[in-house]
């Protein structure tokens, strides 16, 4: 199965290979091209849900994103993240 791995600027779909010289390799073609917010991708039998850099909510299931949040949902989430971030350490 493939594994998402969400990073700052976008997030990569890589899968296993089964090849003992190359064990992984990216999905050619897919590639989500926004960023996530640290700590806030959450894998799913189904996919896997990011939140990225926007406050967007996005399900990523066989490498096509589906936004699950709407305007005022991602509104709130930036203003926790913001919020978290000037209150953390």
């Amino acid at each position: 199965f493939p594994v998402t791995i969400p990073v700052k600027q976008d997030t990569e779909v890589w899968f296993f290979t089964g090849d003992a010289n190359a064990p992984v390799r990216r999905l050619q073609g897919v590639l989500f091209d926004r960023g996530t917010w640290a700590d806030t991708a959450v894998e799913m039998e189904e996919g896997i849900i990011v939140t990225d850099s926007e406050g967007g909510v996005f399900l990523i299931s066989g490498g096509q994103p589906e936004r699950l949040s709407n305007p005022a949902i991602e509104e709130q989430i930036r203003s926790a993240i913001q919020y978290q971030q000037f209150v953390s350490p």
